[in-house]
């Protein structure tokens, strides 16, 4: 492999850490220069090999260290599931004026249904008017979607297609149903 010196610029960084990987604040990094390797990593590349440190690590890509992450959990924690107010140093948010996340439903819909939402009948035998039907299937043999538009007792239009095998009976009853919707937008208005 060929070696090459190349300057690096690496990021300001508002930590480091020394040797025993403690984090002391407040020191930049503003330029480094290493040998490296073409093809190898980046954190190869600056030196980030198996005795590296963790802190050493964390300031390489980035990552806040272990313990201000806990802080900052804690913080979050503390103004918005328990509504306490932090220190005025740290922030001058009124846990009171902060809005509650919605928590969803309190009981399944379907354990109490109103005789209005659902009706189990059929709607009987209507033959006058204007009527769509709708169908999606797949058999072994294929998978089809269709649609048929019924004025009184005639069949006014028909609209069948056949799909692929990877298709699900889902897709056909929805594509049946896009377009019998697209045909009902070109009827004249009743």
């Amino acid at each position: 492999m060929q070696k090459s010196r190349i300057n690096t610029r690496l990021p300001t960084t508002q930590f480091r850490t020394d040797r025993k990987g403690s984090v002391v604040s407040d020191t930049k990094i503003s330029s480094t220069s290493a040998y490296q390797y073409q093809f190898v990593p980046d954190t190869a590349k600056l030196g980030a090999y198996r005795t590296t440190s963790t802190a050493a690590l964390q300031v390489i890509l980035g990552i806040p260290p272990l313990h201000l992450q806990l802080q900052r959990e804690a913080r979050g924690t503390a103004l918005f599931r328990l509504r306490l107010p932090l220190s005025t140093n740290v922030s001058d948010i009124d846990p009171s004026e902060i809005e509650e996340k919605a928590t969803g439903w309190s009981t399944h819909p379907l354990e109490h249904l109103s005789p209005t939402q659902i009706s189990l009948d059929d709607g009987g035998n209507i033959n006058t008017g204007l009527r769509i039907y709708t169908d999606g299937s797949k058999t072994e043999k294929g998978v089809g979607a269709a649609f048929c538009v019924l004025t009184d007792v005639n069949i006014t239009h028909r609209w069948s297609t056949r799909l692929s095998l990877r298709n699900t009976v889902f897709q056909a009853e929805i594509l049946a149903l896009l377009k019998a919707v697209e045909h009902a937008v070109t009827l004249p208005t009743q």
